[in-house]
């Protein structure tokens, strides 16, 4: 099959096969259960298009191509994230869909350890990406279980440049972490967020405040409500309460007045 033989949909079905036999992605492991592996593969494409004939070689080249892919895509991630300019977005539309590719060994180093195989890669600079994320299929549903485990985050990487300092004898080595430059814009959104952050703090305070003054008077209405339950006579108890709401009101107009002033 050519790569213009894989649809969208067809790529996707793969992928989702492929992620659910880790012994093809994470280490090595018994030839014979890599073997089984790319069988089960190979048997459930046919089974969604029965009109093609698969077969490992072409299944094993097209999961070398996009893991070539995928790595190379990570990789201008990462160089956008440390020179401190504009994140790269990735233009591979099924990048997300590989993301547990990162728990796979060598796939830091742009090794693989999948079959040899003979695949046509374009090795010169960035990796001819098939499809873009317009492409991207619709949701459809496998006729079969996939383990839909989260991916675990990108490895960590740390840029450092070597540093020749000669001594009396031999030349030693020495490396020194490189600052990474900080973009204005992303100044500007820190301070952004500096102001977002000082802005929630104040209102918190100012909840709090309100919380704890309403709790207070909660309370007190709450012990006014039990000592007014202990008058049994409803005349002397509805004088008390007149006498009470005239207070209130007599405050709130005082409260008012030097508002005013």
């Amino acid at each position: 099959m050519s790569k213009q033989q894989w649809t969208s949909e067809m790529t996707s079905h793969l992928i989702l096969l492929y992620k659910n036999y880790p012994c093809l992605y994470k280490g090595k492991s018994n030839k014979k259960n890599r073997n089984q592996a790319y069988q089960d593969i190979t048997s459930g494409l046919r089974n969604v298009n029965p009109c093609i004939e698969f077969t490992k070689a072409m299944v094993t080249a097209k999961i070398h191509t996009l893991r070539t892919q995928y790595t190379s895509e990570r990789n201008k991630i990462r160089k956008s994230e440390l020179s401190g300019d504009e994140i790269y977005i990735p233009k591979l539309w099924c990048f997300e869909m590989l993301r547990f590719l990162d728990d796979a060994e060598g796939i830091v180093e742009g090794q693989s350890n999948l079959d040899p195989v003979n695949t046509e890669i374009e090795e010169k600079g960035d990796v001819l990406l098939e499809g873009s994320v317009d492409d991207a299929p619709r949701p459809f549903t496998p006729d079969f279980e996939v383990n839909e485990e989260r991916p675990s985050s990108s490895v960590p990487y740390t840029n450092k440049t070597p540093d020749r300092t000669p001594d009396s004898n031999n030349e030693t080595t020495v490396y020194k972490k490189r600052e990474t430059p900080v973009s204005k814009k992303r100044k500007l959104e820190d301070k952004r967020f500096s102001n977002v952050m000082e802005n929630a703090t104040k209102t918190l305070k100012k909840i709090k405040l309100l919380t704890h003054n309403d709790t207070v008077l909660n309370d007190f209405s709450q012990y006014l409500a039990n000592e007014m339950k202990t008058i049994q006579n409803e005349d002397i108890l509805d004088t008390l309460k007149s006498d009470i709401m005239h207070l209130v009101i007599t405050a709130k107009r005082e409260y008012r007045a030097k508002c005013c002033e």
